[in-house]
């Protein structure tokens, strides 16, 4: 029931490309990318990610890539210090995934801490919706947790 086409031009964003290469060097894997629709809102990408469940059966990694605090006016270049409204709403992300809370997440401008400054555009938070919709909003646990230039939030989460 989603309405969906292919755009053969179009090559790997490099949300894609970049996880990939690092996951996958030989890159001997088949892939598929989906594109972000930020008009359509995280609920809406989550709900993409349950359509998407069933691929798991057949041994296919749904993953997304974007960044947990991604507001570029906020980077702070060769300062190591991380504001604490990156913090704030990082950790709150981090404990609605391992909680498994899809509610918060799906509507997380309207309860994260910090939610403007660390996303002032959602395109960088929405694909993250789609893996936790794809493992039907269970909990999820931390891959990794660390900052860079700052505020730009580079945590992963997955889901088993």
């Amino acid at each position: 029931g989603i309405d969906a086409r292919i755009d053969a031009g179009r090559g790997l964003d490099h949300g894609a490309w970049v996880p990939l290469l690092l996951m996958y060097p030989q890159a001997d894997i088949p892939v598929t990318q989906l594109s972000i629709q930020h008009q359509r809102g995280a609920a809406w990408h989550y709900d993409l990610g349950r359509a998407l469940a069933p691929l798991a059966d057949d041994d296919v990694l749904v993953m997304g890539s974007g960044s947990i605090v991604h507001n570029l006016r906020g980077l702070r270049p060769g300062d190591g210090r991380t504001e604490d409204w990156a913090r704030d709403f990082e950790e709150w992300a981090h404990q609605a995934i391992v909680k498994g809370a899809s509610q918060a997440l799906t509507h997380y401008r309207d309860t994260a801490p910090g939610a403007v400054q660390s996303h002032p555009r959602d395109e960088h938070l929405l694909p993250l919706l789609v893996p936790f919709g794809a493992a039907g909003g269970r909990p999820g646990r931390a891959l990794h947790r660390s900052f860079e230039l700052g505020n730009l939030g580079m945590g992963a989460w997955g889901w088993a």
